[in-house]
């Protein structure tokens, strides 16, 4: 008991961004598992049919909480926001499944990558967060280790590829939409709205094939990792700066590089191994200089 009272009041006294870096890279591992479970089901399943079922999955988990109080469910001070947020994701999902379906686990996740720069830039634009050079410095080193995973070329360039990119550009405006939701609102009720969001995934029965038990499991699973992903993503972007927190995200990246090794038999080529270490470098260095930036306020007395 005094063990576990001695944790939460260690984890309590770190710095805002520290904490907030920590949720997004337990997030990240969260997302890791979810499109595990995709790439799983799509072998055979729409893409279309597995966003409707993690999504009548995340509205059956967040229905006690709706039908208990209505009113405070769905009681929101930014309804357009609200709205808005649950448009762009289904988006965002549909375009960045379908990647995740027909490239290479890792190589899907590191095109998705590319909404660091979309975050740090529109959240300097709205909620006018400082990007100092230290943080550009570090965004910049881990979009050069996605570029080393990658290898960009005029001839590998592809459809599925695009929507990787399109799919990161609107989760990065979605992440900036998140910061500045989690200021007035609560998580509950961010999540009942995303999940009700279901009700624009109908066309997804015209492709329905009926799951397997395997893929009941792939599926449920998947819906159940995107809410815990969510979860602690709110919580990541309550604590902390948008364009410091997101910097741990990259840890992402290592966890499907080896999901691929281990899930999938595929061995990282010595260019993946080099960016996902590049990548990670980046997000300890993260870690480092926010925790040092914030004693050294606290000794000047800042």
């Amino acid at each position: 008991m005094f063990k576990e009272t001695s944790r939460i009041l260690v984890w309590r006294t770190l710095p805002p961004n520290k904490r907030g870096i920590y949720w997004i890279a337990f997030s990240g591992l969260a997302l890791a598992v979810m499109a595990t479970m995709i790439k799983l089901a799509g072998a055979r399943l729409h893409v279309l049919e597995i966003l409707f079922v993690r999504q009548v999955v995340m509205m059956t988990f967040m229905l006690p909480i709706s039908l208990k109080n209505p009113f405070m469910a769905f009681s929101t001070t930014n309804l357009r926001l609200q709205l808005l947020r649950v448009l762009l994701s289904v988006v965002a999902t549909l375009s960045g499944f379908t990647a995740i379906v027909h490239l290479q686990l890792s190589d899907a996740i590191a095109l998705s990558f590319s909404r660091m720069f979309f975050v740090a830039t529109v959240a300097f634009i709205i909620l006018h967060e400082m990007i100092t050079p230290r943080r550009w410095s570090i965004l910049c080193l881990g979009f050069i280790g996605i570029l080393i995973i990658t290898r960009p070329s005029a001839m590998g360039v592809n459809l599925y590829s695009v929507l990787g990119l399109c799919s990161a550009a609107t989760v990065g405006l979605i992440a900036v939409m998140v910061r500045k939701l989690s200021e007035k609102e609560k998580l509950a009720t961010v999540l009942t709205y995303q999940a009700f969001g279901a009700v624009l995934l109908l066309p997804a029965l015209s492709v329905w094939q009926a799951p397997t038990p395997a893929e009941w499991l792939f599926l449920i699973l998947a819906a159940l990792m995107s809410v815990l992903a969510q979860s602690l993503n709110f919580a990541g972007f309550r604590v902390g700066e948008a364009a410091a927190v997101t910097s741990s995200d990259y840890l992402q990246l290592g966890f499907v590089v080896l999901i691929d090794l281990l899930a999938f038999d595929i061995t990282p080529l010595y260019p993946t191994l080099i960016g996902v270490g590049v990548i990670i470098a980046a997000s300890v260095y993260a870690l480092y200089t926010e925790q040092t930036a914030t004693t050294a306020v606290k000794l000047s007395g800042g």
